[in-house]
């Protein structure tokens, strides 16, 4: 049991940092944009952004899983060569497919989106219609990657697609000056770029065959994904949509600028995690200890998820200052109730595991639609008085719902003895630190620092308390500590925590 979890946290861990890299620079260039780019203007980038979304959703037709998913049960090198041709060369067909029905149709399109017949809308449609054809290419790829056990070919990689990303982005916006124009043809540049690594990186196993039967019954496990990836879309995007409509472009500004705070916890927690996951789940199923490994599992992700959350709580305020122009404050307040959705949706990704380990994978159209008319009507009843902040607390209830949802039908399945003792002691902490950084604010900045940081410094020690901890973490926790005290030097440390990861694995 041991040796998955250590295995799952380093690769989680390497996955998360080129991930997290790549995905953060929309919120790493935060300063940028609020200096060149009205709330207006970020209001429409999120739309795009989200559009963008979508259409990978759709694009990828349930690929990443139904590929891990064939890959591990592939009993040989060729017909893992062959699933890999397969599924590589169906996507490219694909990607071509949705480009050219968004060149086709970017000016409709446009219209629907921004509710303005604007020919540079179109032109903005027009450009993303190269980022989702170039995204959907590198689906395999990637998902090569991490079934193979490659990570720094996967940082490798997401790190030359970071770094081009942000300096275009900085050189098309600050410089030219062109608006949300200037970020997708960053984006664009950038995955066109990651594209051709990608190819160059599997060369040798691209030759041309393909597998019709290979082909189907990748579909018949991904396709059942795509109404329900359609409906997971609807339930956490469809509120900006909304906003929008309902109040106007500069709240949806101010909200998607809060919501990158929030999306912290997802790129640097529950994206690496699940993309790991995805490859380790189904192994560690087959294992003797399967159900004490999930059980374990499941309580430190709700732990680290806590952890993280309720620092992007506690400190967002005072981040928001200091790196935003002052009509960007407001959106600190929509954090907390975005931080709460995002742990319970983190935990999902735990939850639904009896679902997959089942193959009914149909539960989760049921869900995830019915989660998306339960958003979608609460926040048409809840935006136009609430704003921003129902929003922000109709994505939490949403999210809770369909999670609760999800945790009964996959125990029934495949019932794993969940530390529910330790998921209350956890949830309560973090409620009650959670509440009081929004209800005690202090006038002086340095104050509040000073008491933000008491208010995490009491989170951990309240679990202490709490006996959250058991012996043998306790012991864990004081010697991974005073290893970190006795290195010299943020490389030491740094170095020193990685060591502690590569032992253990």
């Amino acid at each position: 049991m041991k040796q998955h979890i250590k295995r799952l946290g380093k690769d989680s861990v390497i996955y998360g940092l080129g991930d997290a890299l790549k995905r953060l620079v929309t919120f790493l260039l935060l300063p940028v944009y609020t200096r060149y780019l009205t709330p207006t203007d970020y209001g429409r980038l999120e739309i795009l952004m989200i559009t963008s979304s979508i259409l990978f959703t759709i694009g990828s037709q349930g690929m990443n899983s139904a590929f891990a998913r064939s890959y591990a049960f592939s009993k040989s090198e060729s017909q893992r060569s062959l699933l890999i041709r397969t599924s590589h060369y169906y996507l490219i067909f694909s990607a071509c497919i949705i480009f050219g029905l968004l060149h086709l149709f970017s000016k409709p399109l446009s219209t629907v989106l921004f509710n303005q017949d604007n020919s540079s809308l179109s032109t903005l449609v027009r450009i993303l219609a190269f980022t989702s054809l170039f995204q959907i290419v590198s689906i395999i790829p990637f998902s090569l990657y991490r079934v193979k056990s490659q990570p720094l070919k996967y940082i490798r990689v997401s790190l030359i697609g970071f770094f081009l990303q942000a300096i275009l982005n900085v050189i098309f916006v600050a410089v030219l000056k062109i608006g949300v124009k200037g970020v997708l043809l960053g984006n664009a540049a950038s995955a066109f770029v990651v594209v051709i690594l990608n190819i160059f990186s599997i060369r040798n196993i691209t030759f041309f065959t393909f597998s019709f039967p290979k082909l189907k019954d990748l579909l018949m496990f991904g396709l059942p994904l795509i109404p329900a990836g359609i409906f997971s879309w609807l339930m956490h995007f469809s509120d900006k949509y909304l906003l929008q409509r309902f109040t106007s472009a500069h709240e949806v500004g101010l909200y998607s600028v809060g919501s990158r705070f929030s999306n912290i916890l997802s790129l640097l927690i529950i994206v690496p995690f699940m993309m790991s996951w995805s490859a380790y789940a189904f192994q560690i199923a087959a294992s003797d200890h399967a159900k004490q490994t999930f059980k374990t599992v499941a309580t430190y992700l709700l732990f680290i998820l806590c952890s993280l959350g309720l620092c992007l709580i506690v400190f967002t305020p005072v981040v928001i200052k200091l790196m935003a122009n002052d009509q960007f404050w407001d959106a600190h307040k929509v954090v907390l109730p975005l931080v709460y959705a995002g742990i319970v949706y983190g935990m999902l990704c735990i939850f639904n595991l009896g679902i997959h380990i089942a193959k009914k994978t149909h539960y989760f159209l049921y869900v995830m639609c019915f989660g998306a008319f339960f958003n979608i009507m609460f926040n048409i009843l809840f935006i136009p008085k609430y704003g921003m902040i129902g929003a922000g607390f109709i994505s939490f209830a949403t999210n809770l719902v369909i999670t609760f949802i999800t945790y009964q039908i996959s125990q029934k399945l495949y019932y794993v003895p969940y530390e529910k003792g330790r998921f209350l002691k956890i949830a309560l902490v973090f409620i009650i630190a959670s509440g009081s950084s929004r209800v005690f604010e202090m006038p002086n900045m340095y104050l509040d620092i000073l008491f933000r940081t008491v208010l995490m410094i009491s989170f951990f020690l309240s679990l202490y308390l709490a006996k959250f901890f058991d012996k043998r973490e306790i012991d864990l926790i004081k010697r991974t500590c005073y290893g970190l005290i006795q290195q010299k030097g943020i490389y030491n440390k740094i170095k020193f925590g990685y060591e502690r990861i590569r032992i253990r694995s």
